[in-house]
């Protein structure tokens, strides 16, 4: 999409380099050099651009370190004289084929581990632990568009609810590895797997945004067909077994990248025979009518266009997922989904009619 909307400028991400990790803007690398940032709690303010433009809630962040290793793929090889012919000046000989190596790519167990940090934000941390008020876990959409955009569900959420959000891998003050090898949906789903453990919580409630979406989905699969049965009372197993999570709310998540796409590029033709705005490129009336239909865009998602991935980005790198349901067996281990669509969005009604 273009750079400006409505005369606001939408921010690109950065291309320096001078934090390890992810890209950032002078001001947000800033505010990130705090090195004990997860042991305080910090006020939002109004005044603060990464922040939600109107709270005063307190909200706890911090870093964890996951472990992560490339996907296995097959690499090939071939002599160097097949490639450049003789080096005696003589004619190139007849090139060979390629044949099929294994190395520490293709071979999981030989790759190498890379640690990385994944940055996590708790609103009303005090409650975390609650009985009575389960947690809501967040996950962000793109791939790659960082958490800052849905900071207003916490203003949003009534009592004293704690409310987490975490940048995936690839965005924002997560890190963000150059090699598309260490990224993928079962990786993301293993990233939560642990923040979950990390925070020691035990009943949930999941909320995933577009994209986010994608993983809540994959991530109740992954422990319906491991058996777990949802309970009322926490049962006495290791704290990555008692993670139970008892509800997931799909927002504007669509059931095929394909379908996605194709709806998205139909949308955009509408737009080219919109006239109702002359001199706005069919880009620009997209975003306008079915990405962010505010006059002025707000500083929560601006500051998220900002920080947002360039290596993992965007539904190209996901472009083959549908969603599968699990085997008949596991079905009933499924907790109870909630299924929501912007009216305007551009995951329309047709890519989410397979819910």
């Amino acid at each position: 999409l273009p750079t400006t909307t409505s005369g606001v400028t939408r921010p690109t991400p950065s291309t320096s380099t001078d934090i390890v990790g992810p890209h950032h803007s002078s001001s947000y690398a800033a505010h990130t050099k705090t090195p004990n940032c997860g042991s305080s709690l910090v006020p939002r303010h109004r005044g603060d651009r990464t922040a939600c433009q109107a709270s005063s809630a307190q909200y706890h962040e911090g870093k964890i370190t996951v472990t992560r290793q490339p996907r296995p793929r097959p690499t090939f090889s071939s002599t160097v004289s097949s490639l450049f012919g003789s080096t005696n000046g003589g004619s190139s000989k007849k090139k060979k084929k390629k044949r099929r190596t294994d190395d520490a790519r293709s071979n999981p167990s030989d790759a190498e581990l890379v640690e990385l940090d994944i940055y996590y934000r708790i609103y009303n941390p005090d409650s975390l632990q609650s009985g009575d008020k389960m947690p809501l876990m967040v996950l962000h959409g793109g791939p790659s568009l960082p958490s800052e955009y849905l900071y207003s569900i916490a203003d949003n959420m009534p009592g004293d609810r704690a409310v987490i959000f975490y940048d995936q891998i690839g965005c924002g003050r997560s890190s963000e590895p150059k090699q598309l090898d260490f990224y993928g949906i079962p990786q993301s789903i293993d990233d939560l797997e642990v923040l979950l453990d990390k925070l020691g919580l035990h009943r949930f409630h999941l909320l995933g945004h577009s994209f986010g979406g994608v993983l809540a989905y994959e991530y109740a699969k992954r422990i319906a067909e491991r058996g777990h049965v949802l309970v009322d009372t926490v049962a006495a197993t290791p704290a990555t077994e008692r993670a139970q999570c008892v509800s997931v709310i799909l927002a504007n998540t669509s059931t095929s990248m394909e379908k996605s796409d194709q709806e998205w590029t139909r949308l955009v033709l509408e737009c080219a025979t919109d006239n109702s705005l002359p001199g706005v490129t069919p880009n620009d009336r997209f975003f306008r009518r079915n990405q962010c239909r505010l006059d002025e865009m707000p500083e929560d998602l601006s500051a998220a266009f900002e920080h947002c991935g360039r290596t993992w980005f965007g539904t190209s790198v996901v472009a083959d997922w549908v969603a599968a349901p699990p085997s008949e067996q596991h079905m009933q281990n499924l907790p109870p989904f909630l299924i929501i669509a912007g009216e305007y969005d551009f995951v329309t009604l047709p890519c989410t009619a397979g819910w």
